[in-house]
């Protein structure tokens, strides 16, 4: 998960259930140390802009439409010849970890039979996880604010987490925990993670080219 922000077109995803400060986080990042940065914009809030239900009255179509647009959205904002020109890297504030686990649940609680959904979706997020440069897990540390979009259950929510947390050590995905402090303090947190990690990776190539001569 290592990548020079300054020279390459970097992708960050956030992982974490709803309430947790993900996007309060990427607008920090905008406004400050990441402001050549683009957002992709919020995936749920889009399918519910259609008509179609999300949360714990998602149907089968409108859970597996989340991965497809989020896929369609990123790669969309990833090849923008004026994002190519302009901007050093994207922000997705969701992941396919997330479209999972809200799949997983659904498949666990509320459908009769998602299986194949939730197959589906799995093996989209194995293959798409490794499109990131960065990945970012946002734990709760507050308690849900109802927006009219989030659902404000608060055990629904910690199974959501569960599920990140499930997925994260069953794919074995690589990802920073993000602190509990204020958003403007999480960007620059994940600057010096981002500087620290291409430190380690210029000594790493520097010994093993040492280790040629």
């Amino acid at each position: 998960m290592t990548c020079d922000m300054l020279s390459s077109m970097m992708k960050i995803g956030m992982m974490g259930a709803h309430g947790t400060g993900k996007t309060s986080m990427a607008e920090a990042m905008l406004s400050g140390p990441f402001s050549t940065f683009s957002l992709v914009p919020s995936t749920a809030r889009q399918i519910k802009a259609y008509g179609y239900p999300i949360n714990r009255e998602a149907t089968e179509l409108s859970q597996i439409l989340v991965p497809l647009l989020r896929m369609v959205d990123e790669a969309e904002a990833f090849t923008d010849k004026r994002n190519r020109m302009y901007k050093q890297g994207l922000i997705s504030d969701r992941t396919l970890v997330d479209s999972l686990a809200y799949t997983m649940y659904q498949n666990a609680n509320v459908w009769d039979n998602g299986a194949l959904i939730e197959h589906v979706t799995m093996r989209l997020a194995q293959m798409h996880i490794n499109t990131y440069a960065i990945l970012l897990y946002f734990p709760i540390y507050w308690d849900n604010v109802d927006d009219g979009v989030r659902d404000p259950d608060e055990q629904y929510r910690r199974e959501i987490d569960n599920n990140i947390k499930t997925i994260l050590e069953l794919l074995d995905i690589r990802y920073y925990t993000v602190p509990n402090v204020a958003p403007e303090v999480r960007a620059d947190w994940l600057v010096q993670k981002i500087f620290r990690a291409n430190e380690e990776n210029a000594e790493q190539w520097m010994s093993a080219f040492q280790g040629m001569l």
